[in-house]
């Protein structure tokens, strides 16, 4: 199931569909999550044997954007654990770039799922 959280990450998710590698008897206990912060992910197929996704995705190249939703909106019609995060105004980087709160915010939920996930 798709939850799509408006709060503010960045980084780079440009070897997303190598990078995620779905769900076998192996990797499944090894892969458990996978944050992908502005990454284009129009090569990246939904397969419920992919890991439960979190996706952040901010003021960026428009064209990168649009992978990220499409992604996302098939994510929704599979059912898929893919969580959005979306900061209208961040820019690419700005976790990085811009120390606020709404920064902090994006980064702690990043932090946050990766912790649901990992037990930690």
């Amino acid at each position: 199931m798709v939850s799509e959280v408006n709060a503010p990450s960045s980084g780079g998710g440009q070897q997303a569909p190598s990078a995620v590698p779905r769900r076998t008897p192996g990797a499944a206990q090894r892969v458990r999550c996978a944050a992908l912060c502005y990454g284009p992910l129009s090569d990246l197929e939904p397969d419920p044997a992919l890991p439960p996704l979190l996706v952040v995705r901010g003021q960026d190249d428009p064209g990168l954007n649009r992978t990220i939703d499409e992604f996302v909106s098939a994510a929704k019609q599979h059912e898929l654990a893919v969580e959005l995060v979306h900061q209208p105004d961040g820019h690419h980087a700005f976790d990085v770039a811009d120390d606020s709160d709404t920064s902090r915010e994006v980064i702690e939920r990043v932090l946050g799922f990766l912790r649901g996930h990992l037990g930690t």
